[in-house]
This record gives structure tokens, sequence and C-alpha cells, in this order.
């Protein structure tokens, strides 16, 4: 098993709740709770895949991280400080060294700058180098993603999809940060794209010793890519594990789902995947959440207590925790006692 690095990232009961409008003549709107006490941790060098279905928080705690919104309550320590508390003077060095890449290159670019004043945005708000060398600075950027310095007066109009991104990557290791937070970064590129920026990632991964936060819903794309892997469901973490771990023992029934549904194109391939899990109905509204366990009305292994009592986090061997009632001390005892 590889070394534990040092803790770069570490969330405690994180919640970010955005309020609904109040109605005329009708009570006060309530909260939409996008992200409802999410805890977990990043090592140095780790790559974190944060896996759900549209609506489940995911990318609302990517912007809790780097600040774009404030948390509604909990702590985000990064590299031992608290983000939440942070003044001002302190925010500006704390988003030097996490960045984040969003979704859609296309929309993240200012169209009315060029690539070179796209790129020398952030290295002149963070006082890095100065007239040749910073010149210099955008063309060895360029250079890391695969484009040559040319592309320095070029538009966004002029770029595809994939070539967007990779400015936009660049944009992102312009301050020299440590942890990035990639939101979805391939969802919007053609399928021919994804991989090249794929691997990209993984190879600045690896060259500048990054962290990665790394958002998705492909949870395939995770069994090759991440480190350990978190499924997200209605604002909270379902299961968190070592990749391997992972994979080969899902215990919430909500993975199992999403395993048991991931495409596969070999009889080698579907015999790996965890037996078939059928959910009924539709993702609960983040308006109204279910009562108990979010995922007990879609569950096939709901139990009473499921609809009564939200289950707490638990962990049940080391690293790999899961958030459900169906593990009581009796059965965590029993796998753990299979694990060693």
């Amino acid at each position: 098993m590889k070394d534990l690095g040092e803790v770069m990232l570490v969330l405690e009961d994180v919640r970010k709740y955005f309020p609904l409008p109040r109605r005329i003549f009708k009570r006060k709107g309530g909260y939409i709770k996008a992200v409802d006490g999410v805890t977990f941790s990043v090592h140095r060098e780790d790559i974190l895949g944060l896996v759900g279905e549209s609506g489940s928080g995911k990318s609302t705690l990517g912007y809790t991280l780097v600040r774009i919104y404030r948390p509604t309550a909990g702590k985000i320590s990064f590299l031992g400080k608290d983000i939440g508390k942070i003044d001002r003077g302190e925010l500006k060095g704390f988003k030097k060294n996490m960045q984040i890449v969003f979704q859609d290159p296309g929309s993240s670019l200012n169209p009315r700058r060029t690539v070179e004043q796209t790129l020398e945005l952030p290295l002149r708000v963070h006082n890095i180098d100065g007239g040749k060398e910073r010149r210099r600075r955008i063309r060895e950027l360029l250079s890391v993603v695969g484009l040559p310095g040319v592309y320095m007066q070029k538009y966004p109009s002029a770029l595809s999809g994939g070539q967007k991104q990779r400015v936009a990557i660049a944009r992102a290791l312009a301050t020299e940060p440590s942890f990035l937070v990639l939101d979805e970064p391939t969802s919007a590129l053609d399928v021919s794209v994804q991989g090249k920026i794929i691997s990209l990632l993984l190879a600045l991964h690896d060259e500048f010793s990054l962290s990665y936060l790394f958002i998705t819903h492909d949870l395939s794309l995770m069994r090759n890519v991440a480190t350990s892997v978190a499924i997200m469901y209605l604002g909270k973490i379902c299961e968190i594990a070592p990749t391997a771990k992972f994979f080969a023992e899902p215990l919430h029934p909500y993975t199992q789902m999403l395993l048991s549904s991931i495409p596969v194109v070999t009889d080698e391939e579907e015999t790996l995947k965890p037996p078939k899990v059928t959910s009924t109905g539709e993702v609960p509204s983040p308006v109204n959440i279910p009562s108990g366990c979010s995922f007990h009305p879609r569950c096939a292994k709901e139990m009473d207590v499921c609809s009564k009592v939200d289950p707490e986090m638990v962990e049940v061997r080391e690293g790999h925790a899961v958030r459900c009632h169906l593990y009581s001390e009796a059965e965590i005892t029993a796998l753990s006692s299979q694990g060693t």
C-alpha cells in the first residue's frame, strides 16, 4: 500500500445551504441543503474521485472548497489553516495555492481576452514575474499543456473545445498551486478529446506532485485515475474508500447500484461488476429531501429504521467508511475480521 503523505485538505462536517425565496402569502421558503455534513481528507499527491448523479452537490462542494461559496457551517482546513475564517489578505495566498478547472471551458474563458491576456491575469494578480519574464512564463505554460506559442494571440473563438480546456488548465497552473479542483473537466468535450485531457492531467499530476479533487459522474473513469473514491448523494457522502477496495468490495446499496449500471463490452468485464442492483423511483428533489436515509425510497434493502433515522458514517476498516444502517457494530466487526 502507498504510504500516505502530508494531509493537504481536511473537511469536517461541511455544509452549504442556499435559502429559498419567500413567496407572498406563503411561509418562508426554507433551504436547499446542497452540501450537508461532508467529512473527508486528501493527502499530498492523492487523487480523490468525487462521484455522484446530477444534483448530488458535488460541484457545489468544489466551489465551496475554493471559496467561490462560503461554507454555511463546518470546517475546511487547507495546509493547516481554516479557510472559512481567513481574512481577505490571506485569501489571496490561499487561492494562489488552490485552483479550479471548470467543466465548460467555453464559458470559463473570457471571449474578449487573448490566450496571452488570459494567462497573464493570474500572474499579474499574484505579482508573479514581469515584463519579458512574464511572457516567457506564458509560453512555458502553453508548452506544458501541449500548445505552441503561436496560440498566445488567439481568442477563445478560434480554439477547439480541447484547446480551450488546455488553456484553462494552463491558467490554473499559472500560480504554481499544489491542489487542483477538477470540476468534470472532460464532460463538455468530444469523446475523442476526453482521453487526451485525462492523460494530460495525469502527466501534470506526476510532474508537479499535485493533489486533485476530481469531480465526475463517470464512475468507471475513476478506476484508472483516482487513488480513492467518494460517492455523494443529495449532499452527503455515502461511501469512501481506496480505489482498489472500493471497486472490489462496494458496501452501500447506492454504490452497488452505480457499479452494476456501468456499461461493459465483454463478458469478462461483466464478471468484475457486483450483482445487478435495481432501484425504484427518481432522485428526490434537494428542496424536499426524504427523512432518515435520503436513499431509502430507492433502496432495495430498505429497513424500518431507514425512513426514521439518518445513519452516521462509520469506518468499516481502515480508510473504508460507509453511511448505511446495514452496517451495525456486529456487521462491522465481522467485515473487519475478514479484512485482517
